[in-house]
């Protein structure tokens, strides 16, 4: 009983280091979560590729091969990026987030595309917006670093958006 209390605790304790506004995909945070957090939250990959299957969900985590290497000051193993697909139809609406709280915009190549991105929590939806049944459908959902996280970018990395 006492082991399993200070596990609850120190895991507490770790959480609260990250910033408020970091939400991160099943308790893991671009930038903030290791390659080791991600095996002890959620195991090894199990799908193909080296992804995640897990429920309803693929996702690709994405890891630094080292500080500045991908554009992010951060140590080899650090998650960096999330990407997660959908096994079945979930709707923007669905998704039940403060619209007002993201930044719309068209993708220029693919026209029934559009992003909703929060760059305050790090979080950015691929939508279909083209005609049809499908429209409002989330193709993609990507866990990136925060707007807090800009501290942690390397000036001449390779990394955009800064």
């Amino acid at each position: 009983m006492k082991s399993r209390m200070s596990v609850s605790l120190v895991a507490v304790l770790l959480l609260t280091q990250l910033p408020a506004s970091a939400k991160g995909w099943r308790g893991i945070v671009p930038l903030h979560s290791s390659q080791a957090d991600v095996e002890r939250l959620i195991g090894k990959p199990n799908a193909k590729y080296e992804r995640y299957a897990i429920d309803n969900e693929v996702a690709n985590v994405f890891y630094s091969s080292g500080p500045c290497m991908q554009g992010w000051n951060v140590p080899k193993d650090t998650v960096i990026m999330i990407q997660v697909s959908f096994n079945r139809t979930l709707r923007l609406t669905d998704l039940k987030v403060d619209l007002k709280k993201f930044e719309r915009s068209p993708d220029p190549r693919t026209p029934e595309h559009v992003y909703y991105n929060n760059s305050a929590e790090g979080i950015r939806y691929v939508v279909w917006e083209g005609p049809g049944a499908d429209s409002g459908r989330v193709l993609t959902a990507y866990y990136e670093p925060s707007r807090d996280d800009k501290r942690l970018y390397c000036s001449s990395g390779t990394s955009g958006g800064w």
